[in-house]
């Protein structure tokens, strides 16, 4: 059974690369376009590699936290959910306050996003260690788990077409920059400020 569900965590991490390569290459392959569809002009083009960055590290995390999920190990992932909501905004603070720019603060995004993906995928690969190891194995494992993925896959893009994300993609040609950059940190700020005061103890010392 443990070797089954590693062996299944390693195809599914390497569909995901496959996936995160496919779209760096796009991206490199047709900047222009990619940064005619968001409306950037100029030098704002740096924002592609800093949102191909971030839809990175949020394909890898997810693996991470669907392992935790299903090992019953949530309270794992509350602990790093937890630490990112501390960490992220003193990292956007700090960019801000050295002055660095909307570089240094996009980059402190993306640190933030970056230890969120390693932590789930760390706490993942150890609740899979903990599996029992049996001569035992799931039959028609891919079946149940296409059901289950594509369930997600709409659950998730319901959600996401409603999150701040899309909402700040389709302002950037309707709203200026210094507008949508202080919608975007305040907006960031409140909901990590919120995740952090909302997250329940009870999920913190899960098992």
């Amino acid at each position: 059974a443990r070797r089954q569900a590693r062996r299944f965590y390693y195809r599914l991490l390497s569909g995901r690369v496959g996936v995160v390569l496919i779209l760096v290459a796009a991206i490199a392959a047709a900047p222009g376009t990619f940064a005619s569809l968001l409306d950037l002009h100029g030098d704002e083009t740096e924002f592609l590699g800093f949102v191909a960055a971030m839809g990175a590290a949020e394909v890898f995390a997810l693996l991470g936290y669907y392992v935790l999920s299903g090992t019953l190990a949530i309270g794992a992932a509350n602990r790093v959910t937890l630490a990112q909501s501390i960490l992220q905004p003193l990292f956007v603070l700090a960019a801000a306050s050295l002055g660095l720019g909307l570089r240094g603060i996009l980059s402190a995004l993306v640190l933030g996003s970056v230890l969120r993906a390693v932590g789930w995928n760390a706490y993942a690969l150890r609740a899979l260690r903990s599996v029992p190891e049996s001569d035992a194995e799931l039959e028609k494992l891919g079946q149940t788990y296409s059901r289950v993925a594509l369930s997600s896959v709409a659950g998730k893009a319901a959600g996401w077409i409603h999150s701040r994300q899309v909402a700040s993609i389709v302002a950037l040609s309707t709203s200026t920059r210094p507008d949508l950059a202080a919608f975007a940190l305040g907006y960031d700020f409140v909901h990590q400020a919120g995740q952090f005061a909302s997250t329940r103890t009870s999920g913190i010392v899960l098992p």
